[in-house]
């Protein structure tokens, strides 16, 4: 017997735990692996189906010049409206953007220098909501785009 054996022999009866039963758990661990992986793929088909008729009630929600339906019993679809603005992508705005920060001081800038399109958001709403007209240099405007909410009815599941 040569060293390998040996010590794979030893191992074994320290633990109690065989070559097979390794074995066994190597081949339900790869077979776990693949389910995963077929129902993920799965999931990701499903989500895409989810999308898409998300998308069309939405559509067909705007077309009927609805902003809310109630569905008795199942709950209720509401079309509500989501600001974005666009994180600079080109080094010349993010310079301008930046310098603007700088300006308001040494916090501000450094609260902004590595911006997070979040962050950036949550900022230029506030602002705006005290100065309508408000902008900043190399942020191009926001772009508001419709969304979908749906909450269920009370007791449903």
């Amino acid at each position: 017997m040569d060293a390998a054996n040996e010590w794979e022999k030893a191992a074994s009866e320290a633990s109690g735990i065989t070559t097979e039963a390794l074995d066994a758990k190597v081949l339900d661990m790869l077979k776990k692996r693949a389910e995963y992986e077929a129902k993920k793929e799965e999931a990701s088909k499903l989500y895409k189906d989810y999308e898409q008729a998300e998308y069309e009630l939405l559509e067909t929600l705007q077309q009927c010049g609805k902003t809310k339906y109630i569905v008795d019993g199942v709950g209720t679809a509401s079309v509500g409206m989501k600001k974005s603005t666009q994180v600079p992508k080109d080094v010349n705005s993010k310079r301008e953007m930046l310098a603007y920060f700088q300006g308001l001081g040494e916090m501000e800038y450094l609260n902004f220098v590595s911006v997070n399109s979040m962050t950036l958001n949550s900022y230029i709403n506030a602002q705006l909501e005290n100065d309508p007209d408000f902008t900043i240099p190399g942020v191009g405007p926001q772009t508001i785009s419709p969304t979908l909410r749906f909450t269920k009815a009370r007791g449903t599941k």
